[in-house]
């Protein structure tokens, strides 16, 4: 049910960016974009531990860095002992992000970045005779988003995209690698500008 609304969301944002574009366009105005170069701005994407800062270089494209980070740690008693999985991940990208003026208040976002991400997890049985396994997971690639954003004040900002990302796995304790490639929309971003 989420992914129905997050689609909804961007679709409404889509069509009201072009509806926008359209009227803009036939009234012979046009629209000003509210950052400037130098400009700093700081994102979060609601429901996932991930965030980020901007750095506009110029008045509608910025550099982007995010970073994702995660601890999970799950206990499950299997009789006679209990077993428990660690597992930390990090995740940064670097990129650029575009964004397009369409109408008042939104504007149409293009993005790129490259990835690179780490996985680590440990599983321990605590039974007789205990048993531990570890492995490490580690991949890089990049990401190329089209999406809409709507500011619904100067310095303030909500935005979703489609993104398309390919990336090289390899987990280490297996001497596995392989290609992955997947499209998905991002959760709902909220952006700060100062």
């Amino acid at each position: 049910m989420k992914k129905v609304h997050l689609a909804v969301a961007a679709i409404a944002t889509l069509v009201g960016s072009s509806v926008g574009a359209g009227n803009a366009q036939a009234q012979g105005t046009t629209n000003t974009q509210p950052f400037h170069a130098g400009q700093w701005g700081v994102e979060t994407y609601i429901g996932d531990n991930n965030g980020g800062v901007l750095r506009f270089f110029t008045p509608q494209t910025a550099l982007v860095f995010d970073a994702s980070l995660s601890h999970n740690t799950m206990k499950e008693d299997q009789s006679p002992g209990t077993y428990e999985t660690r597992a930390n991940r990090v995740e940064v990208a670097l990129g650029l992000r575009h964004h397009a003026p369409v109408a008042a208040g939104f504007s149409t976002t293009f993005g790129a970045a490259l990835t690179y991400g780490a996985i680590v997890q440990h599983q321990e049985y605590s039974a007789n005779p205990a048993q531990n396994s570890s492995y490490g997971v580690r991949y890089a690639g990049g990401y190329a988003e089209i999406g809409g954003q709507y500011m619904p004040a100067s310095h303030l900002a909500v935005g979703l995209s489609y993104r398309l990302t390919g990336q090289h796995t390899k987990v280490k304790s297996y001497n596995q690698s392989g290609n992955d490639f997947f499209a998905a929309f991002t959760p709902l971003r909220v952006s700060l500008y100062f």
